[in-house]
């Protein structure tokens, strides 16, 4: 996962691989934290583990495990909802130090080419371009 060109931005990782391993699953939280991800909402498979994982990663940071409050980042999980309610309400309600990120990206681990439409189909019902 390649660091994005944003500052400080919000994440939507949409978990479609079912085969993650808890290995694979630190290393991503670990690049997710490390490309300055500040707003991490996780929707799909087991989700509710990505979120507990991207929140270790962050305290990893920091020797002593407080990392500093200007950097914190929100997780949230979106396991009952339909992807397009956990993109509106990343959309809506993704907000980093009391304003908007500077971007809203998705991450689509596993999936194929249904999965990016739909993706895609959420951001168009949300009026969103230029999804990265």
């Amino acid at each position: 996962m390649p660091p994005p060109i944003y500052e400080d931005y919000a994440l939507l990782l949409v978990v479609v691989a079912n085969d993650v391993t808890p290995e694979e699953q630190t290393s991503i939280s670990r690049q997710i934290i490390a490309s300055r991800a500040r707003y991490v909402a996780a929707w799909g498979h087991e989700c509710s583990t990505w979120d507990c994982s991207v929140d270790c990663a962050f305290l990893e940071t920091d020797p002593n495990f407080t990392p500093p409050d200007e950097k914190f980042v929100m997780t949230t999980w979106h396991d009952k909802e339909s992807l397009d309610n956990a993109f509106e309400f990343l959309w809506l309600c993704g907000m980093i130090d009391d304003g908007y990120p500077d971007a809203v990206c998705v991450f689509i681990l596993g999936g194929d080419l249904r999965t990016e439409f739909q993706v895609r189909r959420a951001a168009v019902n949300l009026n969103i371009s230029g999804i990265k």
